[in-house]
């Protein structure tokens, strides 16, 4: 069913509580397309009825020629007058006549209280055709509304549906697809671009689709029949989005760690082994206080060769033949302290590394939280609320089909930070940079387990701020004073009420990368998001 063939259509009605008022018409008689050669003439008559529809007899019509350049030109075309007065049957006439050169042009017909009527008129002297295209759906999205535009001598790369540029033809609008648009009196030598457009019932732009006709296609005096696809349009990003990723920082967390000691702490007797390491380091004196006994004295080997060697994962034994051996007895000797660093050394890979993402995405990125769990437990470090500098960064998003692609962008995530808090949230009510004081408050027992009269007090005092350095290690690998966290991803919109609003995203994959010890480190990633 055909809604409005010409620009006047609908245009003089005011919309009142009592539903619209009738107001006068002014209606082209006929065609309202008119094909001239050059020097050609032609009648035009308009209709003029009262609000009650009865036509108006002695009524004055203005006549005039519209030609809005580039588009449209008059190429000299002229009219009979300026005015006519409608007769009996409230019908006026003018007449036009065409230049001596090409040209498109509109003559527009204007009576008091009426919107104007329209006639377009084509001059050429390579003879004329006629369209008939048929608008057809390529998708499923509901559909309220399908305008046809024509063009001239336009290629499709320059007609966008979001805006489309003024026509000098008749727009076609119906209410669906598969109704004919039709022009006829077309200048066969032209060539032509069929710009369709559809909309739904909100007025949302949902499908679009251009086609081009060259000339070689328009034989003068014959009807072109084409089939327009209109294709479903991506759906349109709404203005914000609260999304939640899953990031696997595994990796990155591995490179932190690494010969911090934090792999062999997580062994039975962890705690103890690296305090004795770096302990039995330190009664060398004169090596560097890394922890690898060099050159040891007579006290230092005496009391390696109660500890037992390490097996393939690092650990050392908890007997040597069938006595306990001196890490098992220095574990005991750290008591609460000793399990609770073990247990915090096995869960800290595991925790650290399972990162729930939560932030706003829009023109932004903007971080608001991640979430991190141990065992039954779980903590959030506020991001937005924090002092890192750059939470929220610009993020360009490019929709290509259904999939929406985020560039790259950067925070200052700050994760050696964020570490810190979780360490002492979940695995251990103590921070790491003070783990040396906690394990050294120890010494006294620790030395007496293997030794008498003190021998290894002062040793283990030092061994014991060696090893919380090197464990601080890993967190300190963590920070950087600039970005340190980069996002880059994809998805897929979810349109689920075909409104052309993407509602949500799904099957999100970020390519991220997470700064550690100066090097970038590839972060695992996915996400899903919704409209806020």
């Amino acid at each position: 069913m055909t809604i409005a063939v010409c620009g006047a259509c609908g245009a003089g009605s005011a919309v009142h509580d009592g539903g619209p008022t009738p107001t006068p018409t002014l209606t082209p008689v006929g065609t309202d397309q008119i094909g001239l050669g050059f020097g050609e003439s032609a009648s035009l008559r308009v209709r003029y009825t009262d609000a009650a529809g009865a036509a108006s007899v002695g009524q004055t019509v203005a006549w005039m020629i519209v030609a809005t350049p580039p588009v449209e030109s008059d190429g000299g075309a002229t009219l009979g007058g300026g005015h006519s007065t409608t007769g009996a049957d409230g019908v006026a006439t003018v007449t036009v006549t065409a230049g001596a050169a090409a040209a498109q042009f509109r003559v527009r017909a204007q009576a008091s209280g009426a919107p104007p009527a329209s006639f377009y008129v084509t001059v050429t002297d390579q003879g004329f055709v006629s369209f008939v295209v048929v608008p057809a759906a390529v998708g499923d999205r509901p559909t309220a509304r399908v305008d046809v535009l024509l063009y001239a001598d336009v290629d499709c790369s320059a007609l966008h549906a979001e805006n489309p540029a003024p026509s000098p033809f008749p727009t076609r609008t119906f209410d669906g697809y598969g109704h004919a648009a039709t022009w006829s009196a077309l200048a066969a030598g032209s060539a032509y671009a069929v710009l369709g457009r559809a909309e739904n019932a909100a007025g949302t732009l949902v499908g679009d689709g251009c086609i081009v006709i060259a000339p070689a296609q328009l034989l003068p005096g014959t009807e072109v029949h084409l089939a327009l696809p209109i294709v479903d349009r991506p759906p349109a990003l709404a203005p914000g989005y609260a999304v939640t990723s899953s990031l696997d920082a595994g990796a990155a967390v591995a490179a932190a760690t690494a010969g911090s000691g934090w792999q062999a702490a997580a062994c039975p007797l962890g705690p103890a082994q690296l305090l004795l390491d770096c302990a039995l380091d330190e009664l060398d004196g004169g090596d560097p206080e890394d922890c690898v006994m060099a050159n040891p004295g007579p006290t230092a080997l005496a009391l390696a060769a109660l500890r037992g060697a390490a097996d393939a994962a690092g650990c050392r034994p908890a007997t040597l033949g069938l006595a306990p051996s001196l890490d098992a007895l220095v574990m005991d000797a750290l008591g609460g302290d000793g399990t609770s660093l073990r247990a915090a050394a096995a869960a800290l890979p595991s925790t650290l590394s399972a990162v729930a993402l939560e932030s706003t995405l829009g023109t932004s990125d903007t971080l608001v939280r991640a979430r991190f769990q141990a065992g039954g437990a779980s903590h959030a470090v506020e991001l937005l609320a924090s002092a890192r500098p750059v939470v929220s960064a610009a993020a360009t998003e490019t929709v290509s089909g259904s999939v929406v692609t985020i560039a790259d962008h950067g925070f200052t995530l700050r994760f050696g930070d964020a570490a810190r808090e979780v360490f002492r949230a979940l695995l251990w009510d103590q921070p790491p940079d003070a783990l040396g004081s906690v394990l050294a408050a120890h010494c006294a027992s620790v030395s007496a387990a293997g030794c008498t009269g003190n021998c290894m007090v002062d040793a283990c005092t030092k061994g014991a701020a060696v090893l919380a350095a090197r464990l601080g290690s890993a967190f300190r690998r963590l920070d950087a004073a600039a970005i340190d966290f980069r996002l880059a991803g994809t998805a897929t919109l979810v349109d689920a009420n075909l409104d052309g609003k993407a509602e949500a995203m799904q099957d999100g994959a970020w390519t991220a990368k997470l700064l550690v010890g100066g090097a970038w480190i590839d972060v695992a990633g996915t996400f899903s998001a919704t409209a806020l």
